[in-house]
């Protein structure tokens, strides 16, 4: 074999492992998963259900009217978003990134970012439990 035909070879090579990535990423956007949750309220009943997501996208897995909670989940980057009035999760945020989010908690209250979020740390009363299994 000379030169310019092992060159031919490892190009088809890298050539054949790109295509099969492309493919691989492609189908993996479609792929669904099952998001099993449970929130658990200070003083109310536990909520809990299924979602069905869709992996790269976010998944808005429970809405509570009473509570004003709204929480998104995205598996692939371990994001983790909660959207009320006056709760938080860790470190006042409204977005959380972690690696297994099996268990979070909501506190009350939330910062708006700015200097003081550095300087002050403030303990937040729990408000409750998120558990999650996918």
């Amino acid at each position: 074999m000379g030169t310019s035909s092992i060159r031919f070879v490892h190009i088809t090579i890298a050539a054949l492992a790109v295509a099969f990535a492309m493919i691989a990423d492609a189908h993996s956007e479609n792929r669904t998963y099952s998001l099993r949750y449970a929130l658990i309220l200070e003083g109310k009943d536990p909520i809990a259900g299924d979602a069905k997501c869709i992996a790269n996208i976010p998944c808005e897995f429970l809405t509570d009217s009473d509570s004003d909670i709204a929480l998104k989940f995205r598996r692939s980057s371990g994001e983790l978003e909660v959207d009320c009035s006056e709760c938080s999760l860790s470190g006042g945020r409204n977005k959380i990134y972690c690696d297994r989010c099996r268990e979070s908690y909501l506190y009350k209250g939330r910062e708006f970012g700015g200097i003081e979020t550095l300087l002050v740390i403030r303990k937040r009363p729990v408000l409750g439990t998120l558990l999650l299994a996918y």
